[in-house]
């Protein structure tokens, strides 16, 4: 999901397993879907492409106040929140079952040869 500017960089799932790989890792598992960060993350990004302000729900599910937002902002939000929801609910996972989900989930370990007794 595009988070900036958190998320400095986007990596593929693929590019992300090869970069583990080129550094001597073994992959165990690999996945692009959970369910406590995927609709969720599909939710907020399509918040943020549909309203003037970024992570207006973010920051009211935080509670934050330091980044005060005007009732147009909080209003837009709220009433595209159960249109947003519901595409989180069923694009995330439809992207996920394509290996397109938000979410990179990569399991790995040093090989067995190089780990310590």
């Amino acid at each position: 999901h595009l988070d900036a500017p958190r998320h400095r960089i986007h990596l593929t799932l693929d590019q992300l397993v090869a970069d583990l790989e080129s550094r001597g890792l073994e992959i165990l598992s690999r996945r692009t879907f959970s369910l406590e960060y995927g609709p969720y993350g599909m939710m907020q990004s399509l918040l943020n492409r549909l309203t003037r302000r970024k992570n207006v729900l973010l920051n009211l599910l935080r509670r934050d106040r330091t980044q005060p937002f005007a009732a147009s902002d909080v209003m837009a939000t709220l009433l595209l929140l159960p249109l947003a929801a519901t595409a989180g609910f069923v694009l995330e996972p439809a992207a996920a079952a394509r290996g397109r989900g938000g979410i990179a989930h990569v399991v790995a370990r040093k090989p067995a040869a190089a780990r310590t007794p």
